[in-house]
C-alpha cells in the first residue's frame, strides 16, 4: 500500500512520523512525505503518487491549517484520509465536527496505523478491529475503538526513516539531525499539553518511556553514517531527566558518535554529576527553561516552585563545564507586568545566559494556562480563535496575545530582550528605551546568528532552510515525541 504523509513546512518535522514510516516500510508498504510549502502542485503530485491512504497530522495551534488541508484533500481526492496529531488527541470533538473526516487515531499510532492499513487491504475492511481508531460508518455514526496499551519496549522500534525527506534535498543537507530518546515528559507545565495527555491516557500504561542508552546511541551512529551530520540535537522535552541513564549514555556516545550535541535540561536535573556526564559525552549546549525571573509569577501561572537560587546554581554548573547555556523565557504571560518581565531580563543577565530565547506566551487549547487566562479575563474566546487563524495562515503578529495595560512596552521588550541581556543593559536605560514608540526588529538578526552558533549551523545550509521554511518563530509543530 502507498501511504502519503503531509507536513506544512520544512521546520515542522515529526520524529514520530519518521518512526511510523519506518514501521510501514518494514511491512512492505511505501510511505511518501509531501511538504505543502515546497509543493506548488500538491494535488497533482499526490495523484501521481497514487496513494491508497492519506495521513494528515494536525497539531493544536495548527488546526486551521489542518482543517483547510482536510477540505482541500477530501474535495479533490477519493482516497481515504486519516487524521492524527495532538489536535485529535486532546480536541477529538473538534475533529469530528469536520464532516468529511471519517478516520481518526488519537495519541500514539505505532500499533493503530499498521493495523488500519491491514484492515483497508482486506476485501471486507473490518474497522472495528483496529485498536484506537475512531471512525464514521456509511450512515455517519461515530464508533470509538478501545486504544492499545502504550509501547514499552522502545528498543524494538525501528529508527526514524530519514529517507522520507529525500524529495527535499535542503533538509538532507541541513547538517543538524534531531533524535528523541524517549516518549512522554515527567513535567506537567501549565503551558504544555503533556499533562493533559498523561491524564487522558493514564490507563494505557506508563506515560514516560525511554530507549536504552546503547540502542539510542546505535540509532544515532547508524543515521550519521548514512546522512551528512555536523550537529546532533536531542529533541526530548527533558533529556537530563534520569541521571543513571545519562551516565550510561555519555561514554557510549563519545566513543561511537562523538559529534557535538545540544539538548534540553531542567534546572533540578542539572546536578554536578549530570553536567559532568554531558561534558564527557561532548555536549555543546544545554537549553534550560527559566520562563520568568519573577518567582511569584512563575509559581502562580506556571506552577513552578523552584527558587531562583537553585536555578542560578544549576546554570553556573553548565557554564563552568564549558557548555553553552541557552535559556527559554516567556514574555507577556497572563497578568504579567512590565516590572515582572524586567525581572526576567535581570535574572538572565545574572546567570550569564549566552543564548537567551524569548517568545510571547501563546495559548494552546487544552492547557491549564489557557484555561486560567480565559477565566481571569486576560484572553477571550474570540482572541483565541483569531490567534489560531493567524497561526494557520502563517501571519502571526509577534505581539502580546494576552490583554495587558503594559502590552505596548512588552512588545518592544521582545525585540530588545536578547541584546539587553548580552550587552548587560541596565534596567534604567532599558526602561527609557521601552518608552520610545519603535520596534527594534533588526535586532532579531542577531538572535538568528546566535542560534546558528548554538546549533553549529553553517551559513549555506542555514540560508537554504530559511528560504524554504521561513523564520523559526513561525513554527507551529508541537514537538511531542510520540504523537505525529
Amino acid at each position: 500500500m502507498k501511504i502519503a504523509f503531509f507536513q506544512d513546512n520544512g521546520l515542522n518535522e515529526s520524529v514520530a512520523m519518521l518512526v511510523l514510516a519506518a514501521n510501514l516500510r518494514a511491512r512492505g508498504h511505501v510511505p511518501r512525505l509531501f511538504i505543502e510549502e515546497d509543493e506548488p502542485h500538491l494535488l497533482r503530485e499526490v495523484q501521481r503518487f497514487d496513494a491508497d491512504l492519506l495521513v494528515l497530522a494536525i497539531d493544536i495551534g495548527g488546526q486551521h491549517w489542518g482543517a483547510g488541508m482536510v477540505q482541500r484533500l477530501t474535495g479533490a481526492l477519493p482516497t481515504p484520509l486519516l487524521v492524527v496529531g495532538s489536535w485529535s488527541t486532546l480536541c477529538l470533538e473538534h475533529v469530528l465536527a469536520l464532516p468529511s473526516v471519517s478516520l481518526i487515531i488519537p495519541g500514539e499510532c505505532d500499533i493503530a496505523i499498521p493495523a488500519l492499513v491491514d484492515a483497508l487491504l482486506a476485501k471486507q475492511p473490518d474497522l472495528a478491529s483496529v485498536p484506537g481508531l475512531v471512525w464514521r460508518d456509511a450512515a455517519g455514526e461515530v464508533h470509538r475503538n478501545a486504544p492499545p496499551l502504550f509501547l514499552q519496549d522502545l528498543d524494538a522500534q525501528p529508527a526514524p526513516d530519514l529517507s522520507l525527506y529525500d524529495p527535499y534535498p535542503y533538509l538532507q543537507r541541513f547538517g543538524v539531525r534531531r533524535f528523541v530518546s524517549g516518549r512522554g515528559c515527567v513535567n506537567r507545565c501549565t503551558y504544555c499539553y503533556n499533562g493533559g495527555m498523561a491524564t487522558a491516557m493514564r490507563s494505557l500504561g506508563p506515560y514516560v518511556r525511554r530507549k536504552s542508552p546503547a540502542a539510542f546511541v546505535r540509532e544515532i551512529a547508524d543515521t550519521v553514517a548514512r546522512y551528512p551530520t555536523e550537529h546532533v540535537h536531542m529533541g526530548d522535552d527533558l533529556f537530563t531527566a534520569n541521571l543513571a541513564w545519562l551516565k550510561e549514555f555519555a561514554p557510549l556516545y563519545r566513543r561511537d558518535v562523538g559529534i557535538p550535541f545540544t539538548c534540553n535540561g531542567h534546572p533540578n536535573t542539572l546536578s554536578e554529576a549530570a553536567v559532568a556526564s554531558l561534558h564527557l559525552a561532548g555536549c555543546h549546549g544545554v537549553a534550560v527553561g527559566i520562563e520568568s525571573g519573577d518567582e511569584a509569577l512563575r509559581r502562580r501561572i506556571l506552577d513552578r516552585a523552584l527558587p531562583n537560587q537553585e536555578i542560578l546554581e544549576a546554570c553556573q554548573r553548565v557554564r563552568q563545564a564549558g557548555i553553552m547555556l541557552a535559556t527559554f523565557n516567556m514574555l507577556a504571560m497572563p497578568g504579567e507586568t512590565l516590572d515582572q518581565a524586567l525581572a526576567t531580563v535581570r535574572f538572565n543577565q545574572e546567570i550569564g545566559a549566552q543564548v537567551p530565547r524569548v517568545n510571547f506566551t501563546f495559548p494552546l487549547r487544552g492547557t491549564p494556562l489557557t484555561a486560567t487566562a480565559l477565566a481571569e479575563g486576560h484572553l477571550t474566546d474570540a482572541d483565541l480563535v483569531e490567534f489560531e487563524r493567524q497561526v494557520a495562515e502563517g501571519a502571526v503578529h509577534l505581539k502580546p496575545v494576552y490583554r495587558s495595560p503594559d502590552a505596548p512596552r512588552l512588545a518592544r521588550l521582545f525585540y530588545l530582550f536578547h541584546a539587553a541581556i548580552l550587552a548587560g543593559v541596565s534596567e534604567k536605560w532599558l526602561r527609557r528605551a521601552l518608552e520610545l514608540p519603535i520596534e527594534a526588529k533588526p535586532a532579531m538578526l542577531a538572535v538568528l546568528a546566535n542560534e546558528k552558533r548554538f546549533f553549529r549551523i553553517r551559513w549555506l545550509p542555514g540560508l537554504r532552510m530559511f528560504q524554504h521554511a521561513g523564520h523559526p518563530a513561525l513554527r507551529t509543530k508541537n514537538f511531542n515525541n510520540f504523537v505525529p
